[in-house]
């Protein structure tokens, strides 16, 4: 008895052309269909190319089906047909592909064996409805994956009142949505960095990027303007996968926004950073911002060309208007909490290397206390990421900081972790972070930086 279907995912996302991960989503699912009765495995494998081949809404989705290891990848610069050949060679398996693996014949002869029913190929009608047929039938007419196969599909479609019908008891992986993340709260308690985000109650992320021209300065093998913006898109991309959930019409994945996101640069002058936004209306939601990313190719360590998803650019020039920054920040919370005021508070992270240029430290004391002061049920949380060429040793979130100088001060204005955050930096691996620290980080790697968005992120629970 057949025991596995080894879909080829990268062969299959093309059969209508272009490549698309919904109809791949499609595929699998109306295989599994087919395979779940039977108590047969299903494995989709992926040539490692096709996550650079796809548009960046598809890229999330598919890294949502690796992560829910629905989807295999090969590894990079190897071929995925021979493991797809492979997955389907023990126990009768069966291949789905419209390739020939004309380079494997000799090794596995069945793939051009006449009437084997071990090699099918896929075509999808414009309603969506998936055929599959046996490639090698030469004069008989061909052989169909499951005789029943338009009944099953039509039978499964989602409904108002069946959303789904996925066998979740068999041994087939079933689809499922985006991962969840840990929930803070299943209710909203002011007061306690507890409130849940949801749709209806989304979160605010303020980031505060120092642009002056020191920021051109070497840091972790680039410039720290250049290692703050790829911490940025890493974060960015990130947050989105996190809030990526089944389309409420059950047909693919969609970005919930969950957020609302503002990057405000500081040099010479202040300014909205993010692609068609002012200082007026700095925020995109997370569902915007999965729609205006750029792909850029770039030279790896290994000489490799790679393309990465970008939303900011390095900028260094000027002098450090971190006051300036601070004040519009606040105007701009003020504002959101306005139209917010039962949503988590907002969280603000400054990143910057050295020290302002518009005021002194009480000004900029005085400006950090007015914008932790804005609050929906609790005050707005204030992160400083101090970048520093002063030795290799880094601190994380600590209880206290005796260096003086701006270390100190920084540390100082920025925010005491809450609980929920201690908890979540504790859950992550940092173990010296303890009641009482600060959110703060001097001279920190830049994983250390998007450690510290993830810490300062609020998960969001289960609600819709």
């Amino acid at each position: 008895m057949t025991s596995c279907i080894a879909i080829d995912g990268s062969n299959i996302a093309r059969v209508s052309g272009s490549p698309s991960v919904d109809h791949l989503e499609e595929a699998i699912n109306a295989i599994s269909l087919i395979a779940s009765p039977k108590q047969i495995s299903v494995r989709t494998i992926i040539d490692a190319a096709l996550r650079h081949q796809v548009s960046v809404r598809d890229l999330i989705k598919l890294e949502n089906l690796i992560s829910q290891k629905i989807v295999e990848v090969a590894p990079a610069r190897m071929s995925a047909d021979r493991l797809i050949v492979e997955a389907a060679a023990e126990g009768g398996g069966i291949v789905v592909s419209n390739d020939n693996f004309t380079e494997l014949h000799t090794i596995y002869p069945w793939l051009i064996t006449p009437y084997s029913k071990r090699v099918f190929g896929a075509s999808r009608a414009p309603n969506g409805t998936w055929l599959f047929t046996e490639k090698n039938h030469k004069e008989k007419p061909p052989a169909f994956l499951h005789e029943l196969l338009r009944e099953a599909i039509a039978q499964t479609k989602p409904t108002a009142n069946n959303p789904t019908t996925r066998n979740t008891e068999s041994t087939v992986v079933p689809l499922k949505a985006a991962p969840q993340p840990l929930p803070i709260s299943t209710k909203r308690v002011p007061g306690t960095y507890t409130m849940e985000v949801s749709r209806e109650f989304r979160g605010a992320m303020v980031f505060l990027v120092d642009q002056s021209a020191s920021m051109e300065s070497k840091w972790k093998g680039g410039t720290r303007a250049e290692k703050v913006a790829d911490v940025l898109n890493e974060s960015f991309y990130e947050l989105i996968l996190a809030s990526t959930r089944a389309s409420i019409d059950g047909q693919g994945a969609e970005v919930r926004p969950y957020f609302d996101i503002a990057v405000i640069g500081y040099g010479d002058q202040v300014q909205s950073m993010l692609e068609g936004t002012s200082l007026a209306n700095p925020f995109r939601t997370l569902t915007e911002l999965a729609d205006i990313p750029r792909l850029i190719s770039v030279r790896g360590a290994n000489g490799l060309v790679e393309e990465k998803v970008v939303w900011f650019d390095p900028v260094h020039s000027g002098k450090t208007a971190m006051c300036e920054a601070m004040r519009v920040a606040k105007e701009v919370l003020s504002r959101w909490v306005d139209f917010h005021p039962s949503s988590h508070p907002p969280i603000v992270f400054n990143i910057t290397d050295g020290e302002q240029t518009d005021g002194d430290d009480a000004k900029l004391r005085e400006l950090a206390d007015e914008l932790k002061s804005v609050r929906t049920g609790d005050q707005t949380l204030l992160v400083n990421a101090h970048i520093s060429g002063l030795g290799d040793m880094g601190t994380f979130c600590p209880k206290n900081v005796n260096s003086g100088g701006r270390a100190q001060f920084l540390f100082e204005i920025a925010s005491e972790l809450p609980p929920t955050m201690v908890e979540e930096a504790r859950r992550l691996g940092h173990q010296k972070v303890e009641a009482g620290s600060r959110a703060y980080v001097f001279n920190g790697a830049p994983e250390q930086l998007g450690a510290l968005v993830n810490i300062g992120t609020p998960s969001s629970t289960a609600a819709p």
